[in-house]
């Protein structure tokens, strides 16, 4: 079994989280796109494949936000559709939360105080010590890694019925 968490974003990343004992490290990548601002799918593809298909996928159910340009808009409603027909690649059961749904369920007792970091970061460092949030020439931890961990946390959590 693993499970696949999906944020959407621009800044953005997908993860999968095994479900064995023997390897209880999640595996993360940023989202790839292409030259044109779309959500490069084959590298997706080639990510997830040697782990099989997913038991359960958890999407953050993302809209365009007010003050967004037009253009900026479409070029997200573009990686939004990109990933949710990814996610109809697979035969599993497909969960789409919100961010409050998801941090409700996964963040509980992490505050943005705590340390003064992202809560999502706070909770892949405190959680999976040895993960590197800061891929490449990063300096700074990626949220977008840390979000799709958390959403592949609760993919595995509605999937085991603890949501």
């Amino acid at each position: 079994m693993c499970f696949v968490g999906i944020d959407p974003g621009k800044r953005g990343g997908i993860a999968l989280l095994p479900s064995s004992p023997a390897s209880p490290m999640p595996e993360a990548m940023l989202t790839p796109f292409t030259e044109r601002g779309a959500v490069n799918l084959p590298p997706i593809l080639d990510f997830l494949e040697p782990f099989g298909p997913p038991t359960a996928i958890a999407v953050e159910s993302v809209h365009a936000m007010p003050g967004q340009g037009v253009s900026a808009m479409f070029s997200f409603g573009k990686s939004a559709g990109g990933v949710e027909a990814l996610s109809t690649l697979f035969d599993c059961p497909h969960l789409y939360p919100t961010p409050q749904s998801w941090m409700k369920h996964v963040l509980t007792g992490y505050r943005r105080s705590d340390g003064g970091g992202k809560p999502s970061v706070l909770y892949v460092q405190n959680n999976y010590p040895s993960f590197n949030l800061t891929p490449g020439r990063c300096t700074k931890p990626q949220d977008g890694l840390s979000d799709a961990i958390c959403l592949a946390e609760f993919a595995k959590m509605s999937f085991l019925g603890l949501t």
